[in-house]
């Protein structure tokens, strides 16, 4: 009956630790999923947007590129 009860325990311990797991990859996997559908649904932001606050050219050409980099690496991450 001792042994028994040992896994009971021995086994709900395994059960929780892997229930954390479960949630924590879980919680990873819905911020990936916000990131992908960030990535697919933002549209091009025209340089203009960034000219009509006062930014140079050059930082509207550099903004593009940057979203352009953070939605190319999240579409890779998804490979």
């Amino acid at each position: 009956q001792a042994e028994l009860e040992a896994l009971k325990e021995s086994h709900s311990v395994v059960v929780n630790e892997l229930n954390g797991k479960v949630d924590a990859l879980q919680t990873k996997n819905e911020s990936l999923t916000s990131a992908l559908q960030w990535a697919y649904a933002v549209e091009e932001i025209p340089p203009q947007h960034w000219l009509g606050r006062g930014y140079s050219e050059e930082y509207a050409d550099a903004m593009e590129n940057l979203l352009d980099g953070v939605k190319q690496s999240i579409k890779d991450l998804r490979m």
